[in-house]
């Protein structure tokens, strides 16, 4: 329900609470199931976007490459990419990933003959 509110996955919730947890502004009370989020009252900073949460992601320079590349062509291969950016092809497809959970990229259509969208 609250990732149709917010119009991002499950997995991109999953993803802002966990940033904002490492960052010291929410801490879960309780379980997993029946525990609840709280706010830390100490820290000054609370993000009122989803952009104010995801510009972590695109703190380090290698994020900024890949949707570079995305928007000069959203059909390019992974494997292709990752040589491109002289990268693993596992380190591209976890920061392909981070960026999906983020909101930033989407895929749209399926593996073979798809493409990917940039949101940002």
């Amino acid at each position: 329900m609250l990732a149709e509110l917010c119009n991002i996955t499950s997995d991109g919730i999953k993803w802002q609470l966990k940033s904002l947890q490492d960052k010291g502004i929410l801490r879960r009370i309780g379980p997993d199931r029946g525990g609840h989020w709280e706010i830390n009252e100490s820290t000054n900073v609370i993000p009122n976007r989803q952009n104010d949460i995801s510009v972590d992601v695109l703190d380090g320079g290698l994020a900024e490459r890949i949707l570079e590349e995305l928007n000069y062509n959203p059909m390019i291969t992974q494997v292709y990419l990752a040589q491109k950016l002289e990268l693993p092809v596992r380190t591209l497809q976890r920061e392909i990933n981070n960026l999906a959970a983020a909101g930033i990229i989407v895929r749209v259509g399926g593996k073979r003959f798809g493409h990917w969208k940039v949101n940002k």
